[in-house]
């Protein structure tokens, strides 16, 4: 789908459907564009830091959807929701850098693809579209906006790096973290943010051990057009080492993670967390119970150079 041809058809489609969302949002349409120009939204989503969460909307940008969940029904905000998304595939897709990977290229694509047709599909009440801070929906905008870039297994963002897990970790860990931090990373910004979207079905699908590969190889190579990166990190539960052993068949991370160069180092409990590592696993669950499992968030850390050296011995 990388052909500009295809590239034009997805565009016309994006142009169909924006008539087709302002025509449901009824007689009231005209009136509340006038009020918020979804130009105005787009001009704030595009001025919005380049380093940062990919959930951490600017204050201009926080209190416009703020003001907006106030002021209109749950319908009209869906649809202005869904135009923003909208707008930004079509300013985006005359924007998407020649010089990204074609893989990356073309996994925007179909993640345009498959915001369209959710866009397309009766939403209007799902919470996707009526809360600002859901999490799909800000994935979506990060992705939409070309802030958020998907990689396979994981999509990544600018951020600087965390530090408030290190009262997590012993003395010992705090002696290599920051021995590693003074020589290798040099300092907290700007790092590759690693996600896990679970309403990507294709990020689902390469959720594995050549996935796994496949995505740092990838970064890497994004790492080789951007010299100021200088490493990148994931928080997840599935970087606890001991789900490696309670789940072995994720046990390819920790192979992968050292392989490359990686660091773990423990980030935390929290519900999030528990939530994510008990819901798919009968197994975990059932540790759980016994309390010989308990789930926890762990830090995977890659400075630049060592995961550099690794693409380029691959």
């Amino acid at each position: 789908m990388d052909s500009e041809n295809e590239i034009t058809k997805l565009s016309q489609r994006l142009v169909d459907l924006r008539i087709t969302v302002i025509s449901e949002m009824g007689s009231s349409a005209n009136r509340f564009l006038a009020k918020y120009p979804v130009e105005n939204a787009i001009e704030l989503v595009f001025a919005q830091r380049p380093i940062r969460n990919y959930d951490s909307l600017s204050d201009k940008l926080a209190d416009q959807f703020k003001e907006m969940e106030r002021a209109a029904d749950v319908l009209i905000n869906s649809s202005y929701k869904k135009l923003i998304l909208i707008e930004l595939m079509l300013v985006s897709l005359s924007r998407l850098p020649n010089r990204l990977p074609l893989a990356t290229r073309g996994r925007y694509l179909r993640n345009f693809e498959r915001i369209y047709l959710k866009c397309c599909a009766d939403l209007e009440l799902s919470k996707e579209f009526s809360d600002y801070k859901d999490d799909g929906f800000l994935k979506n905008l990060g992705i939409c906006s070309l802030f958020i870039l998907p990689l396979g297994a994981q999509k990544v963002n600018k951020n600087s790096l965390p530090l408030y897990w290190i009262k997590e970790i012993s003395a010992k860990e705090k002696i290599d973290f920051l021995g590693k931090y003074a020589f290798k990373y040099r300092g907290r910004s700007p790092f590759y943010d690693m996600h896990t979207d679970s309403q990507d079905k294709e990020l689902l699908e390469v959720f594995n051990e050549t996935g796994w590969r496949d995505f740092l190889l990838e970064l890497a190579d994004l790492m080789l057009l951007d010299p100021d990166v200088l490493g990148a990190y994931g928080i997840g539960w599935f970087f606890d080492p001991k789900v490696w052993e309670v789940s072995p068949r994720l046990s390819y991370l920790g192979d992968i993670i050292k392989e490359s160069s990686g660091y773990v180092y423990r980030a935390g409990e929290n519900q999030n967390a528990a939530e994510s590592a008990l819901a798919t696993s009968p197994t975990r669950r059932s540790l759980y119970e016994q309390k010989l499992y308990v789930p926890c968030n762990y830090i995977a850390i890659w400075d630049r150079a060592s995961l550099l050296k690794w693409h380029s011995r691959l």
